[in-house]
């Protein structure tokens, strides 16, 4: 897993050295399995059913036309206890298995197979998963709580969030609920719910509380994931993918990423980021952005004050592409990026959002700090390249 200090580490190389972020990878075994482990959640129904015991068996079934069916009945707005929370949730959360093709070491092509989480989302069978999940797979089997198998098909992968979209056709459905991770707040209850691990017995659950929003972490030297929440809810391989639940069973995050040396912190992308990325996905393939050509890394106060920064906030550029509008336009790396045309950039969640929100060719003045010196130059945002 990643490793949680790198978040501060890549801050401080940024601008001292220009260092990138090290690249990591999550791999994980097979097989999924029946029931639910459950752990305590903070609620104030008193009640705790026992979630029945479901097996997900990866055999061949018939696909059929799509329809919506009806989740558990829940007055809008109740909490819910954690028995309560698996047994509204479970037919929403898949089991995902991928293959791909690797090379042993006397160059054979074999067999690599992967797991991960997803939710369905819609009557037609839309699911929500992490875009590292399914990333180079030649082959996805989803596994339904009610025991079907069914191959899917990728609609679109966007890795600069790490989200993705994959389809099976199937009736029966119970879409998950998405709810509005803007109205969250720290020290809210929340529940993460996946195939941890892959063990056997089905589906885990592990609780606590939103311990941060807006985080942003570097994933890989090329992509750092913003706009995060932060979660003391054990996230392990295997959950990747899976969904962040609040108290009333509303989606508000996409599990993604567990901590490495540090205890008790995973994060999750916030549902709002995630919807406007599989819009896109679900509509053209693909997700509709600009494109600068840099790996940045967010500014924060700590280092800039360790390292005498000139501002505290603001998105500091680890790398820039040959050939980029970022590099035609003169940026390089050490340069700290503090305003878009008059759209402050504070962090680069922010310059996400900016990218998304304007059209490739747009002209953009791009305010920096080189060193203690601030500066200005000329872009034009170019489309990308995937």
């Amino acid at each position: 897993m990643r490793k949680f200090i790198d978040i501060l580490g890549v801050a401080l190389a940024v601008v001292a050295f220009g260092c990138t972020a090290p690249a990591t990878q999550t791999t994980t075994t097979t097989t999924p399995a029946p029931s639910a482990s459950v752990t305590t959640f903070a609620a104030s129904v008193p009640t705790t059913p026992q979630a029945p015991p479901n097996a997900p068996a990866f055999a061949t079934t018939p696909a059929t036309t799509a329809v919506t069916t009806t989740a558990p009945l829940v007055t809008p707005g109740t909490p819910l206890t954690v028995p309560q929370l698996v047994k509204m949730l479970r037919p929403s959360i898949v089991h995902i298995q991928t293959q791909a093709a690797q090379l042993d070491l006397i160059n054979q092509s074999t067999p690599a197979v992967d797991v991960g989480s997803g939710s369905i989302i819609d009557a037609q069978g839309h699911i929500l998963t992490n875009a590292h999940v399914v990333e180079g797979a030649t082959k996805i089997t989803v596994a339904l709580d009610d025991g079907r198998a069914l191959s899917a098909r990728l609609v679109g992968a966007d890795t600069l969030t790490d989200l993705a979209v994959i389809q099976i056709t199937a009736d029966r459905l119970t879409p998950a609920k998405l709810g509005d991770s803007a109205a969250l707040e720290v020290g809210e209850s929340v529940a993460a719910i996946g195939f941890a691990l892959d063990l056997q017995g089905g589906s885990t659950v592990t609780t606590d509380v939103v311990s941060a929003l807006g985080r942003s972490i570097p994933e890989s030297q090329s992509v750092t994931l913003d706009d995060l929440i932060q979660t003391d809810a054990g996230i392990n391989p295997g959950n990747s993918g899976g969904p962040l639940v609040n108290s009333r069973g509303e989606v508000i995050g996409v599990n993604t990423v567990g901590s490495g040396d540090a205890q008790s912190i995973g994060f999750a992308i916030s549902i709002n980021t995630a919807q406007i990325i599989m819009n896109d996905l679900v509509t053209h393939g693909r997700v509709n952005r600009s494109f600068m050509g840099i790996r940045q890394t967010t500014i924060t106060p700590g280092p800039a004050l360790n390292y005498n920064l000139p501002v505290q906030n603001g998105v500091g550029v680890l790398g820039v592409t040959n050939g980029s509008p970022t590099a035609q336009a003169g940026l390089r790396s050490g340069d700290i990026i503090v305003q878009l045309n008059s759209t402050p950039i504070p962090d680069a969640a922010t310059l996400a959002r900016f990218l998304r929100e304007n059209l490739p060719g747009t002209q953009v003045l791009v305010t920096f700090y080189r060193g203690t010196a601030r500066m200005s130059t000329q872009l034009t945002l170019g489309a990308p390249r995937n």
